[in-house]
């Protein structure tokens, strides 16, 4: 089934919605907002210098950095800001709640989320300084929760609704195609220059092999045999949170989930729990980010603990944030790779 639509060239997104989705785009207060480390993961502080007497004060969805690494831009139900080395934050678009970012190169960026109960994508070609719409689902109650861009093809695009429909694109979002429906907030669509990973709140992890068309589930070893506990305790995932990729080691795959940490070392063949230096009843891992340059490198977000592993996930460094938030996202700068962006904000 194709989807198609009008193009508006420009739209003026001005006034944020009142109409989002509850789950993906919670708002709250106490500690918000971007916090950034310059050592690793050691220490974090606060980056949400957004004038010279406010500061950022957003639940974040989701951080993304551009490819020379001095743009760093933020989702929230405010829309999208973007900080220029570190320096003030700049809102580039408001009137849709955004769950997800997508930067193609400098200056093309991609936002999904929902507008007027709408889920709704967008994109601008000149850094945000105007925006047109792509996407637009005619159903209430409805929002685009993910969204990516090909590296190797920028006219492949796929997006996620709330609705658990993966929707495809292949000339630049002109128009769309469903391709897979698993009645399951999509979460994260990762694309690389051979596969696509798409994670599901509630179907877990799916990978296609031909940009998008075909999917084969590969979490269903989460409740097979195969499925193996460090702690002894065999357990199975109910909710899935976030996912990583590592880019070093091809079938490398972290799993964020409500029960802890899973790995699968063999793409998805099998799976482990890794073992974390928490109570059970504090298990459920937020977030997940893999070092770019280095694969032992490992950070999780637990509530508003950051969990740092040098060993692959055998040992864990706990670094407490000042915060009450939740570490909702975490991405390590590509360029300087000691550099981290922490994205906090009220509960998954």
């Amino acid at each position: 089934m194709k989807r198609f639509l009008i193009i508006i060239l420009v739209l003026p997104f001005f006034a944020a919605s009142c109409n989002v989705i509850a789950d993906p785009f919670d708002t709250g207060g106490g500690g918000r907002g971007v916090y950034k480390s310059a050592d690793g993961g050691d220490n974090f502080q606060s980056n949400n210098q957004l004038g010279l007497e406010d500061e950022l004060d957003i639940s974040v969805n989701d951080i993304e950095i551009s490819k020379s690494g001095e743009i760093v831009y933020t989702a929230s139900a405010d829309g999208v800001y973007s900080s220029q080395n570190d320096e003030s934050w700049e809102h580039l678009v408001s009137g849709i709640a955004v769950a997800d970012i997508s930067v193609e190169e400098e200056g093309v960026i991609y936002a999904s989320g929902s507008a007027s109960g709408n889920a709704k994508i967008i994109r601008t070609d000149d850094h945000g300084k105007s925006w047109q719409s792509i996407y637009t689902e005619p159903t209430k109650s409805s929002a685009a929760l993910s969204v990516a861009v090909s590296p190797a093809n920028r006219n492949l695009i796929l997006a996620g609704l709330n609705s658990g429909e993966i929707l495809r694109s292949s000339d630049r979002g002109s128009t769309w195609q469903s391709v897979l429906d698993l009645n399951s907030f999509v979460l994260r669509l990762i694309i690389t220059d051979n596969s696509v990973y798409a994670l599901s709140k509630g179907r877990g992890i799916w990978k296609s092999l031909d940009n998008g068309l075909n999917w084969t589930e590969l979490s269903s070893a989460l409740t097979e045999d195969t499925f193996i506990s460090q702690s002894q305790d065999p357990t199975s995932v109910s909710i899935f949170h976030d996912m990583a990729l590592d880019r070093k080691q091809n079938g490398v795959i972290y799993l964020g989930t409500q029960e802890g940490l899973v790995r699968t070392i063999d793409d998805g063949k099998t799976f482990s729990f890794m073992l974390l230096p928490v109570r059970d009843r504090s298990l459920k891992v937020s977030s997940v980010a893999i070092n770019p340059s280095d694969s032992n490198n490992v950070m999780i977000g637990i509530g508003s603990t950051v969990f740092v592993s040098r060993n692959g996930g055998i040992t864990w460094e706990s670094k407490k944030q000042k915060t009450n938030q939740t570490v909702r996202v975490m991405r390590f700068n590509p360029e300087l790779p000691n550099v981290v962006y922490l994205g906090l904000g009220d509960k998954k």
